[in-house]
């Protein structure tokens, strides 16, 4: 992927996951069965609390992202190490895993598991 599309897809990336949590707390706190319903499911609690790790850890990612705007409007490809794309690719692959317990969470929360109020 090139770089202009890395940082393309990267932006989007961050305006999905703002709307993600607009419209999730839209939803907790005006619609569906209600904030003190959701804050009472361990499910709900655990999906919250990794995608906030899963913000955390694109810090880093689109830090690095930003910093190879200078190169890409010149037209050139950026020169980025072999440790720092280790890094990201690992972030990146950490943040996925996040997503994927995230979604059986969600699974979770379906069944009504882990409710305890």
């Amino acid at each position: 992927m090139r770089a202009r599309q890395v940082l393309s897809v990267d932006r989007i990336y961050g305006i999905a996951a703002g709307l993600i949590l607009i419209i999730g707390f839209a939803r907790v706190f005006n619609f569906e069965k209600g904030g003190h319903y959701y804050f009472h499911s361990i499910p709900f609690i655990a999906k919250l609390t990794l995608f906030a790790i899963a913000g955390l850890l694109s810090i880093y990612p689109t830090r690095q992202f930003l910093s190879w705007r200078a190169d890409v409007r010149q037209g050139r490809a950026p020169a980025v190490p072999d440790e720092t794309l280790r890094r990201i690719r690992a972030i990146i692959h950490l943040q996925l895993a996040a997503i994927a317990v995230l979604i059986l969470g969600a699974a979770l929360m379906a069944k009504g598991v882990g409710y305890f109020g």
